[in-house]
């Protein structure tokens, strides 16, 4: 019995012992024979990910009598170099292809290189891979139909598909807005419903842009597709979305520059240069005339431009400025001058009369100024013979001193002749914007 007994505790030992010589080749077996993974390259680096996953998998297997399942692993070196490690194959693919559009946002808002960011996707595991990126960037371009303007480094997209691909997300819509950017030429539009949304870049959408000078014939030459199509819809005074009509009203909006451009117009110094009617520049000083005087007998319209373009050769007071056909068939009373630029070239020119009036007493103008809020200098050139130069003012900056310099002028010393034109002059020109 003693020796039954003996034998079978033996052999239980032998088990046992067998147990411990698997479990210490198992360990063996998992531990990490080479150099840290942040000492090897990046090849190795990879193959290393690869066997802590394998491992790590068979680690949390008993995640599955808890009805879970382990889809990745973060993980931190000594270093604190982060890696996320994937259990599976088809997490490791998701998490390689599947790219965050907000990724592809940030690196066209920033301009960063494909070679930039590569080797950036290669000291960090977590980022999507550049090849996944460039797939998604291509995936996300196919999905907008871009055309090239020939002869220009440009392209236009519809504006009557991007509208109604617009207007389908909304609930009603009853016009859109037009405007211009420097740098490249560039034509967007706004829903100018609901109220506000087209003033954030979330409410603009781009239609057409193209790189090259801000002229007639390059805006003739490289929108005419898109004018084209803009007058189609103008004429037609409405678009489908779904079966549902949607009456559109079109209105167009730039600096003066641009919009002169537009009118087939010469230059915003020339004898003609206003936009809205034919007033001759040595006039424009005239309000003595009623409002209705330049918007009734002296408007331009479509027409007017048309036939003072067809005399375009003969004097100025015949042709009125009209040196090229209007590009657009928007009526002239729809075309609206962005008063920002007016606005901040207005007081430019006001300020600048203010400081020549107050000599020799500049530094009390500047003091009044100062106490309007605003960090203000004036100053005498050293290049220049007795020029002066002055701060140049932010837009919030002169609307603060526009609103409260006016009644602190009459403690400047100021021509009394000409104090009371100018303080109503500055007094009318401010409107809370």
């Amino acid at each position: 019995m003693n020796e039954e007994a003996d034998a079978f505790i033996e052999g239980l030992q032998e088990e046992v012992q067998d147990l411990k010589d698997a479990l210490s080749e198992a360990q063996d077996s998992q531990n990490n024979p080479g150099g840290k993974i942040d000492a090897v390259s990046n090849r190795h680096a990879r193959r290393k990910i690869q066997e802590v996953s394998e491992h790590a998998n068979k680690a949390l297997e008993f995640l599955s009598t808890y009805g879970l399942v382990a889809e990745s692993l973060k993980v931190h070196t000594t270093s604190g170099k982060t890696f996320y490690i994937p259990f599976s194959d088809d997490a490791a693919s998701e998490n390689e292809d599947t790219v965050d559009l907000r990724v592809l946002y940030i690196l066209d808002r920033y301009g960063v290189s494909d070679a930039f960011y590569h080797e950036l996707a290669m000291l960090f595991s977590e980022l999507p891979r550049s090849r996944a990126v460039k797939k998604a960037r291509t995936d996300l371009n196919h999905t907008m139909q871009l055309t090239r303007i020939p002869g220009h480094e440009g392209a236009y997209r519809s504006f009557e598909r991007s509208l109604c691909e617009q207007l389908s997300t909304m609930d009603i819509g009853d016009g859109a807005k037009f405007s211009r950017t420097s740098s490249f030429v560039l034509l967007s539009y706004a829903i100018l419903m609901p109220v506000g949304r087209y003033l954030s870049g979330i409410g603009n959408h781009t239609i057409a842009v193209v790189k090259g000078a801000e002229d007639y014939d390059t805006i003739s030459t490289a929108f005419a597709a898109t004018f084209q199509e803009i007058d189609g819809l103008q004429q037609l005074g409405f678009v489908a979305v779904n079966g549902v009509s949607y009456n559109i009203e079109l209105f167009f909006s730039s600096d003066m520059k641009f919009m002169l451009t537009m009118l087939g117009l010469n230059a915003a110094n020339s004898i003609y240069a206003c936009p809205k009617c034919t007033v001759h520049r040595d006039c424009r000083w005239d309000v003595s005339k009623p409002e209705s005087y330049y918007s009734t007998t002296m408007a331009r319209t479509l027409v007017t431009l048309r036939r003072a373009f067809a005399s375009h050769g003969r004097t100025a007071a015949v042709h009125q400025g009209s040196v090229n056909r209007p590009l657009t068939a928007i009526p002239v009373d729809h075309m609206m001058i962005d008063e920002l630029h007016l606005f901040l070239r207005i007081f430019d020119v006001m300020l600048r009369n203010l400081i020549k009036m107050s000599e020799p007493h500049t530094q009390q103008l500047v003091a009044y100024i100062r106490s309007c809020g605003v960090s203000f200098n004036i100053w005498e050139c050293e290049s220049s013979d007795g020029k002066v130069e002055w701060t140049s003012l932010t837009g919030e900056a002169k609307k603060k001193v526009l609103k409260l310099l006016p009644s602190k002028m009459k403690d400047i010393p100021l021509p009394n002749a000409f104090l009371d034109d100018v303080v109503q002059l500055w007094k009318v020109n401010y409107f809370p914007r």
